[in-house]
Order: C-alpha cells, then sequence, then structure tokens
C-alpha cells in the first residue's frame, strides 16, 4: 500500500511539474500573441494617419490652385478652407493615435489577466500535490501501526 501512495505522489509532482510548464509555455504564447496584435494595429493605424495626410496634401493643393486661379490668394475663404482642412486632418490624427494608445493598454490588461490566471493555476497544481501528498502520508501512517490482538484471556 505504501508502494502505490508513493507512486501516486510521484505521478502527481511529475504531472504538477508538467501543468506548470505548459502554463507557463501558454503565457509566453499569448504575450508574443498580444505583442503581435498591437504591432500589427499600430502599423495599420500609422498607414491610416499616412494616408490621411496625403489626401489633405492633395484637398491643400487644390484648394490652393483653385485660389490661385481665380485669383482669390490670401482670402479670407481661402485661409478659412486650409484652416478646415488642418482642423480636420489633426481630429482624425487624434483619434487614431487615441485607438492605438486604447488597443495597447487593452493588450496590456489581458496580458495582466492572463499572467494572474497562470499563477492561479499554479498554485492549484501545487495546493492539489499538497493535497494528495497529505492523503498519502496519512494512509500510509495508518498502514503502518502494528494491529493489536483482540484476545481475551480465561480466568
Amino acid at each position: 500500500m505504501a508502494v502505490v501512495a508513493a507512486i501516486a505522489v510521484g505521478v502527481s509532482g511529475v504531472s504538477t511539474v508538467a501543468s506548470i510548464d505548459a502554463s507557463k509555455r501558454s503565457a509566453r504564447r499569448q504575450k508574443r500573441a498580444s505583442e503581435i496584435q498591437t504591432n500589427s494595429q499600430t502599423a495599420a493605424n500609422r498607414e491610416k494617419m499616412f494616408q490621411t495626410e496625403r489626401e489633405k496634401k492633395i484637398r491643400k493643393a487644390r484648394i490652393l490652385a483653385s485660389a490661385e486661379n481665380t485669383g482669390t490668394t490670401g482670402s479670407s475663404g481661402l485661409i478659412g478652407s486650409v484652416g478646415a482642412l488642418d482642423t480636420l486632418s489633426e481630429k482624425n490624427r487624434a483619434f487614431t493615435t487615441s485607438q492605438t494608445l486604447a488597443n495597447i493598454e487593452i493588450g496590456n490588461l489581458n496580458q495582466q489577466a492572463a499572467d494572474a490566471s497562470l499563477k492561479a493555476q499554479n498554485f492549484q497544481a501545487i495546493g492539489s500535490l499538497a493535497m494528495t501528498v497529505g492523503s498519502a502520508a496519512a494512509s500510509t501512517a495508518g498502514s503502518t501501526t502494528t494491529p493489536k490482538a483482540n484476545v481475551t484471556v480465561p480466568q
């Protein structure tokens, strides 16, 4: 019986270590996936900002060319159009930046949650191992006592 208990404790220990190792590998992969997703979103947002800037330059060039052709260079209409274009462009840039920052923070919080979950799983595995060891020790301790004979002596 003690041999079986010792084998059970050994198997439980090996499985606990393997479980903790697998959880750590999983957490590393989740972190890497989160980094890749964040980098991809950042690149996409950066491309969107460049596209917006290109469009702004094209519109500005059209406005300036139109003003030049009509002889209204320096007019309040030209200044207002260019100002509105700059304002819209900056609004779009601010929105894109805030989205990028929000996505980064979401990724960080998801990673922190995954890390906390990993710690909880590890402590649960260690607690399970401790219970297995305790049970095995209790059953072994109970089986090593010398049984007493129940003998009645005649008088």
